[in-house]
C-alpha cells in the first residue's frame, strides 16, 4: 500500500513537501495545524508539538515545503512571536 505515490513522486523528481522536526524556545507549543512561514510566505503547517521538560524547549513536527526545509532553516508561528528552526 503506498507504492504507488511513492513510485509516481520517484518518476516525477522531486517531492514538494516533507516531514520535517523543528524545536525552538518557549514553553507553550503551537497547536496542530498552526501554519508556519518563512519572509512572509506561507511555507507549511504543524502536524504535533510539544513541550519538552527535560529539555526545557519545544519541539515539533512539520509540512514543509521545498523553498524552506534546509537544515538551520528558521520558521516564524503564524499568530505568536515563536520561531522555530529545522
Amino acid at each position: 500500500l503506498g507504492q504507488e505515490v511513492v513510485e509516481r513522486a520517484t518518476a516525477r523528481g522531486q517531492l514538494q513537501k516533507k516531514l520535517v522536526g523543528l524545536a525552538g524556545p518557549g514553553r507553550v507549543a503551537p497547536e496542530r495545524g498552526t501554519r508556519l512561514s518563512r519572509d512572509g510566505d506561507d511555507v507549511g503547517w504543524i502536524t504535533s508539538a510539544a513541550w519538552s521538560p527535560t529539555q526545557q524547549r519545544i519541539f515539533a513536527l512539520a509540512y514543509v515545503r521545498r523553498s524552506a526545509w534546509a537544515v538551520g532553516t528558521e520558521l516564524q508561528v503564524v499568530g505568536s512571536d515563536l520561531s522555530l528552526v529545522i
